[in-house]
């Protein structure tokens, strides 16, 4: 049951937040109002695609879109496990020494990668 402001219909670009949101991101817009209000001040996990990118260190919009899905395949493969929050943390501040890390904006630009940080240090597939 919607009870944030979200506009979303469907997974995929939320044009209010100008990124593209997987089923579960737009549900968690869509329910809770700490993280609709995360977005609303752009700080809630997704790919942001209209932020300017080193090209040479950022893979491009389809092979990122191709690396998230197969993450994705992998993740519904796992059951949707997610890890507890120290794992997450871990994950992520590990993340957050790697060179590769956008700290920013919390994205891998590694070229086998280039996904939203914030949302795949949760998945017990991903490491």
């Amino acid at each position: 049951m919607q009870t944030t402001p979200c506009e979303c219909n469907a997974p995929g670009w939320c044009e209010r937040h100008h990124c593209f949101k997987v089923l579960e991101l737009m549900e968690q817009c869509q329910t809770s109002q700490l993280w609709f209000e995360r977005w609303e001040r752009g700080e809630g996990p997704c790919l942001p695609i209209d932020q300017p990118v080193v090209p040479d260190q950022m893979p491009g919009l389809a092979q990122r879109a191709i690396n998230f899905g197969t993450a994705v395949i992998r993740h519904v493969a796992s059951g949707l496990q997610k890890v507890d929050q120290a794992t997450c943390d871990t994950r992520l501040a590990r993340c957050r020494q790697c060179s590769s890390c956008d700290t920013d904006r919390m994205v891998c630009r590694q070229p086998g990668c280039g996904c939203s940080l914030n949302v795949k240090a949760w998945w017990a597939s991903e490491d």
